[in-house]
């Protein structure tokens, strides 16, 4: 399993097939760092604030994104 962009040039081209997968989740962490004592711009704090609310989402990215 690849990320769409990785080979994107080679589905392109006929190198590779995509092959679609029904009923399958799959999921990945996610993790934000920045720098200690700087704040986050208003658009980064949003985009932690609908992450800690996805479904699945863990209490700590909730408090993260504060």
């Amino acid at each position: 399993m690849l990320s769409v962009l990785a080979v994107a040039d080679a589905i392109e081209n006929g190198t590779l097939v995509r092959v679609p997968m029904r009923e399958m989740r799959i999921t990945r962490p996610l993790s934000v760092v920045w720098a200690r004592g700087t704040e986050l711009s208003a658009p980064a704090r949003t985009l932690l604030e609908v992450i800690a609310q996805a479904p699945g989402a863990s209490k700590r990215a909730c408090c993260a994104a504060r």
